[in-house]
C-alpha cells in the first residue's frame, strides 16, 4: 500500500497479500459486505512452456482460493484459473511426488 492506495506488485511472492475489490470479490463468490478482501499467497505455480508464474491466494474466512498472475491481477479465464488451481492442489498433496523425478 502506498499513500493509502493499494500498489501493484512487480512480482508476487509467497506470503504476500492480494487484495481484491468488491467487484472482483463478487466474481469469485466472496461477499463480506465490505469493499476489500485479502487473500494470502500460499503457492506459486510455474508454467515453463509460457515462462510465467501464477500466484494461488487463499482466504481462510471464506475458505476460497483465487489465482492471479505474477503481478497480482486475477486470471480472467475461469477455466485457466481452475486448471492452475488444480495443478497447485495436486502438487500440495503429501506424497504427490512432485519433487522427485525432476
Amino acid at each position: 500500500m502506498r499513500n493509502g492506495h493499494h500498489a501493484e506488485a512487480e512480482r508476487i511472492e509467497l506470503g504476500d497479500r492480494i487484495v481484491i475489490g468488491i467487484r472482483d470479490s463478487a466474481r469469485v463468490g466472496v461477499d463480506f459486505g465490505r469493499s476489500d478482501v485479502e487473500f494470502e499467497v500460499v503457492g506459486i505455480v510455474e508454467d515453463p512452456d509460457a515462462s510465467r508464474q501464477y500466484a494461488v491466494g487463499y482466504n481462510e474466512e471464506a475458505d476460497e482460493f483465487i489465482v492471479a498472475d505474477e503481478r497480482g491481477q486475477l486470471i480472467p479465464d475461469d477455466s485457466v484459473a481452475q486448471e492452475i488451481l488444480n495443478d497447485f492442489l495436486e502438487q500440495a498433496q503429501p506424497g504427490s511426488g512432485s519433487e522427485s523425478g525432476r
